[in-house]
């Protein structure tokens, strides 16, 4: 996500005060630095597939602010199967098949089996762990179009979320997938507002939802104006 890069600088415009982050969909722990270096100390990272965590777990610093959890985040509790993407390291694994868009797109990333993983209520996970209590400076997903399932999974988080940063996408990249519209009515309904946006070439990259309260009339008026700030 490119926009990680800039979390400090987005963190001041919004008047956050960095403290934790919750990243679902943590794949192997890319943004563990530029988390750091941006101040979220507090860092919880959840990641379903049980080789990538593995790989995740090991690239993580050993510290008691740093947890991992080894689950997939929806709106249910079970056991879900995940779809397994050729030549992609589990990055583009996902809980969803893959769309005739994404397979256009990627010819070589064809579904090479499935891996049953646990799925948890993003509220649930945190609570169990007491990982419930203080206001949250970011959620990050990575989820491959299971954006709405977190989300309707975690009304308590979002609840003391400041910033939320999502992998958002022009089209169903997975078949009854998430798109950049419906995640903004979802986010819209829990009291943000899309504030930054970056896309790239095949029509997905990453968004920034700030909670409503957070966003001034000037910037407000900008986005209405010019449309969400592109960094």
């Amino acid at each position: 996500m490119g926009l990680h890069r800039n979390l400090r600088s987005i963190c001041r415009r919004f008047g956050v005060v960095p403290r934790g982050v919750v990243h679902v969909g943590a794949h192997v722990g890319q943004e563990h630095g530029q988390y750091a270096r941006a101040g979220l100390v507090e860092q919880v990272w959840i990641e379903p597939q049980p080789d990538v965590y593995e790989q995740l777990v090991a690239a993580l610093p050993k510290s008691p602010a740093v947890r991992a959890f080894r689950c997939a985040c929806g709106d249910e509790p079970g056991i879900a199967q995940m779809r397994v993407l050729a030549n992609a390291g589990g990055a583009a694994s996902s809980l969803l098949d893959p769309s005739a868009y994404l397979q256009r797109e990627f010819p070589n990333m064809p579904v090479t089996g499935t891996v049953p993983v646990e799925v948890r209520r993003l509220d649930d996970l945190l609570a169990e762990h007491g990982l419930d209590r203080g206001e949250l400076s970011l959620l990050a997903m990575d989820v491959q179009g299971f954006e709405l399932r977190v989300l309707r999974g975690a009304p308590r988080t979002l609840a003391r979320t400041a910033l939320v940063l999502c992998e958002v996408a022009k089209v169903e990249l997975y078949n009854g997938g998430a798109t950049i519209d419906t995640v903004d009515a979802e986010l819209a309904g829990a009291g943000f507002e899309r504030m930054l946006l970056r896309m790239e070439k095949h029509g997905w990259g990453d968004a920034i939802y700030v909670r409503r309260e957070r966003v001034s009339a000037l910037q407000r008026l900008r986005r209405r104006l010019i449309g969400p700030a592109r960094r």
